[in-house]
């Protein structure tokens, strides 16, 4: 297929270099955290560097400087979003997932009656903030029908609604983009190629470099908010960490300083009908949470985003070492939202935390957090402060608008 020459490139070879660097000595880490104070971000091997780090006391570094990072940049806040799957249907046979091509025969799509009870029961629940989901099979849910959706989650009073559908050419991008999608989010799943062949073996999804070019293809669509991450756990992390921070600075470079990147960093999980159950290349807690201390100390002023694939105890952790954006209430079954006892339908992965949005929020605000709902901050990021303020940490110096203020002035980040 063809692809464009100017979009992201791996170099594997300097990628798996970096990867296998030996640890850096104390100096080293110190000097490189010091650079990180002044919430510039990383460079690829500066990156390498962190990651390389197997010492505790390294690590504890490591992690107090991207606490502090996050302090900086969200304060308290720990916004919260919840995924609405509108089918399980998939063309695509990806090892790992729940959803791939021929396992279980029980596959739905969301018909416009559905959606709206599903909106409906997560509105009632107080979200406000969606990522809508749906496996490759443009015959269940093509732009139109996702379309139709964003039209009715923002009747309902939804201040951001994101969109995880399969790569699409730059013509569909920019349908995408009209449906008023506030973010696109694709994962590479690796990086690795010899990985990522041998892990998904049939379908559209296939094509190593048809996806790799999927950021530069909604970019030059028009999308400015991108939400990147890989499959933890399918190859070495080092490489893939690497590897995400080298294409989200491409972006970067290629398309200028208003390109905003998000997160995400989910481990593979089991999941019924996947052929894959076991990691390969195992990521423990501890790297873990040095991976997304990297990420935010990399990438500061981006959202680093926690799944419900995580223990309850564990995303508390990882909160506090810097992730920001936190799923909550989730089921990964379409219709799984308005139906109180659901089916045994084909889901996506097992969930680990089956909190619900209450329980996830009252967590958090007994940890010292404020579990962001507040429908103001995103209104008047937009212009548009119609809603009270749901959180009032004004008076606490800790409005999540101010922060994004600073976040403009300091980076210059078109909105």
């Amino acid at each position: 297929m063809r692809t464009d020459r100017h979009a992201f490139n791996l170099d594997a070879a300097a990628a798996s270099a970096l990867a296998r660097r030996p640890g850096p000595d104390r100096a080293r880490i110190e000097e490189v955290l010091e650079r990180t104070r002044a919430l510039g971000g990383l460079t690829v091997p500066e990156a390498a560097d962190l990651l390389a780090v197997e010492d505790p006391e390294g690590r504890a570094a490591v992690l107090r400087a991207a606490s502090d990072a996050a302090r900086q940049t969200f304060g308290r806040h720990r916004l919260l979003f919840v995924p609405l799957y509108l089918t399980n249907r998939c063309a695509n046979d990806c090892l790992y997932c729940g959803f791939r091509r021929g396992a279980g025969a029980d596959r739905k799509w969301l018909d416009g009656e559905e959606v709206e009870s599903e909106l409906e029961a997560l509105a009632r629940i107080g979200h406000t903030r969606l990522l809508i989901v749906a496996g490759e099979d443009r015959h269940a849910a093509g732009i139109e029908e996702i379309g139709l959706t964003i039209e009715a989650a923002r009747r309902r009073g939804f201040v951001e609604a994101a969109v995880n559908v399969a790569p699409l050419t730059v013509d569909d991008f920019r349908r995408l983009l009209d449906t008023g999608a506030s973010r696109y989010q694709s994962f590479q799943e690796t990086y690795h190629p010899e990985t990522y062949v041998r892990v998904h073996v049939g379908g559209p999804k296939a094509d190593y470099a048809f996806r790799l070019g999927t950021m530069d293809r909604a970019v030059e669509a028009g999308f400015r908010s991108l939400g990147m991450g890989t499959l933890l756990g399918l190859h070495d992390y080092r490489f893939d960490v690497l590897s995400l921070l080298s294409h989200a600075l491409h972006l970067r470079e290629r398309w200028g300083e208003g390109i905003a990147v998000s997160v995400s960093v989910p481990r593979l999980r089991p999941a019924e009908g996947a052929a894959l159950t076991q990691a390969p290349s195992p990521v423990s807690d501890d790297d873990l949470l040095k991976i997304v201390a990297v990420y935010r100390l990399a990438l500061p002023w981006s959202a680093i985003s926690i799944s419900t694939r995580e223990l309850p105890a564990m995303r508390e952790r990882l909160a506090r070492a810097g992730a920001s954006h936190f799923s909550a209430g989730v089921s990964t079954s379409p219709g799984g939202y308005a139906r109180p006892h659901p089916p045994m339908d084909v889901t996506q992965f097992e969930i680990a935390d089956h909190r619900s949005l209450r329980e996830v929020a009252r967590d958090m605000a007994g940890e010292g957090w404020i579990p962001n709902l507040c429908r103001r901050c995103d209104e008047e990021e937009a212009g548009r402060a119609a809603y009270e303020c749901q959180c009032a940490p004004h008076e606490r110096g800790e409005c999540l608008v101010r922060l994004r203020e600073r976040q403009w002035a300091m980076d210059g980040a078109a909105r």
